[in-house]
């Protein structure tokens, strides 16, 4: 991989961020475009993954969701008479 045009850094085959050898914390552009990259070659995967994690529990999922919405909609007054 070429290295990152703002930190130097080089994502090596092993999984590691190494600048002159040595293993470093990447950028957040470095660590952004890894994981685009990971997510585009393996986005059948991942997918499958997410699904399936929401399925295995599918009624606390709808639960959260639901109780999600509800907080929207109850704040949506308070947020439209500050406009």
């Amino acid at each position: 991989m070429t290295p990152c045009t703002c930190c130097g850094c080089e994502y090596d085959a092993e999984g590691f961020y190494t600048q002159d050898g040595e293993i470093i914390q990447p950028c957040k552009i470095c660590r952004c475009d890894q994981a685009s990259v990971n997510y585009y070659n393996n986005a059948a995967t991942i997918r499958e993954q997410r699904r399936n994690r929401y399925y295995a529990d599918l009624a606390t999922n709808r639960e959260k969701e639901r109780n999600r919405k509800r907080l929207q909609r109850a704040s949506l007054p308070a947020q439209m008479s500050v406009l």
